[in-house]
């Protein structure tokens, strides 16, 4: 099922002439194929299984063992002579070897631990560090789709201001249509036109800087998302439609998934200290073991006639720590150092964080406030060109004065352009912090 959706994916993605991508749409195909997002989820799936070490460490292990042993000299033990011949002087040895040449065995053990603190923290921290590897993968989510986000908007702004640059354009051919006609027929000097042509040559020049921008922050989409570099690629041209109207975020540090990671780093920092103590402590293990042994003087050990000899045995060991020369203690002192540096820095991200978010909305208040202004002196300033461009037409203005006009309506377009991508920016890192993106 998963690879149909992508191959429905990467269908959509094959007819981009007729479709333009949004962000939502750019992020759910960089999570199929971009390589950090695939790296990210392996670091959760690698800590599922080191879940399933630690839980293994407690379950029952059973061992086997085979040896064979070919003695060429047997072990010698000495012994007084007189155990055997009491006429022996008392300070008589003799050597007597005891064994055979051959011995094999073979043995089958369980051992199963009963109790121990380690063991349980251990678990707990597992688990915990999949909980901390789940937080990164999120965090890492939240910010490939900011980061898309702003690209997104640096495009939009590029292609918009593109728009721009070609509309002017084409007034100022008009306005040099008209000049020239106007200069054939005697009203004007040949050189007047040097205002137009010269704004023509710097509205050409900025659209062959807005078009390279474009290309390259189209190649940078492509790539943060594991785009084919020579594939092409529709991206919506416009911002959102609710952009200039205020929206009263709701701010929540703690909820942030910065101050979460630092929070879970701080409960693995005192798992680590319980396990730590917990070296002190007992450790109860049991253990059920069966041996068969065959000694021999040839080697015959496949005649099914000859005896095997059993031992089998179960026991309790109880391992208690006593004195490690202080090493615990250092050891605990450490742990107890390293919590504190974790509170401090969950206190200072949770104060950046809060900081942060706070300049953010105040920010995006006044950037909406300044889209208002902005959006007023464009009007402004095109008011003040047509009827400049109504007194050049009756012959009653001068050339140099229309063209200043025309700039200013040029600049004034491109502010309040920057204007809405400044608004944007603000609210695509707001809804990081308050509104993060769904993933799973």
């Amino acid at each position: 099922m998963k690879s149909f959706n992508l191959l429905l994916l990467c269908f959509s993605f094959a007819t981009t002439f007729s479709q333009e991508l949004s962000c939502d749409d750019l992020f759910k195909y960089a999570l199929e194929n971009s390589p950090t997002i695939k790296s990210n989820q392996l670091d959760v799936l690698l800590a599922d299984q080191q879940i399933k070490q630690a839980l293994t460490a407690g379950y029952p292990k059973i061992n086997g063992t085979l040896s064979f042993q070919n003695f060429i000299d047997i072990p010698t033990t000495v012994v007084p002579a007189n155990a055997f011949d009491p006429t022996a002087p008392a300070d008589q040895l003799i050597g007597l070897q005891f064994g055979t040449d051959f011995n094999a065995n073979y043995n089958l053990q369980l051992d199963q631990l009963i109790f121990s603190f380690t063991y349980i923290y251990g678990v707990q921290t597992a688990k915990s560090y999949k909980e901390l590897a789940q937080l990164i993968k999120n965090k890492s989510y939240e910010d490939l789709f900011l980061d898309i986000k702003l690209s997104v908007g640096n495009h939009i702004f590029l292609n918009k201001s593109i728009a721009l640059v070609e509309k002017n354009q084409k007034e100022i051919e008009s306005l040099i249509a008209k000049t020239n006609a106007l200069i054939k027929e005697g009203f004007l000097e040949k050189n007047s036109i040097n205002e137009l042509e010269f704004l023509q040559l710097e509205m050409l020049s900025l659209l062959n800087d807005f078009k390279n921008k474009s290309k390259a922050t189209t190649l940078s989409i492509k790539n943060k998302i594991g785009y084919p570099m020579d594939s092409t690629i529709s991206i919506t041209p416009n911002f959102s439609s609710t952009l200039s109207s205020f929206i009263d975020f709701k701010t929540d540090q703690n909820n942030t998934s910065e101050v979460k990671i630092v929070s879970q780093n701080l409960k693995l920092d005192e798992l680590q200290l319980k396990i730590t103590k917990s070296e002190g402590l007992p450790v109860i293990n049991g253990f059920f073991s069966h041996q068969q042994m065959a000694m021999r003087n040839s080697f015959n050990f496949f005649d099914t006639q000859k005896d095997w000899f059993p031992a089998t045995l179960w026991g309790i060991n109880i391992y208690i720590p006593i004195f490690n020369s202080g090493e615990g203690k250092a050891k605990t002192t450490q742990k107890e150092i390293a919590i504190l540096k974790t509170t401090h820095q969950l206190e200072n991200i949770s104060r950046e964080i809060a900081t942060l978010l706070q300049m953010l909305k105040d920010d995006y208040q006044t950037s909406i406030d300044r889209y208002e202004i902005y959006a007023k002196k464009l009007q402004v300033a095109d008011n003040i060109y047509q009827d400049e461009l109504k007194k050049y037409e009756l012959g009653t203005s001068q050339l140099m004065n229309l063209s200043e006009k025309k700039m200013q309506v040029i600049k004034a377009e491109q502010e309040l352009l920057e204007k809405e991508l400044e608004i944007y920016k603000i609210k695509a890192q707001l809804e990081k912090y308050t509104n993060p993106v769904k993933y799973d």
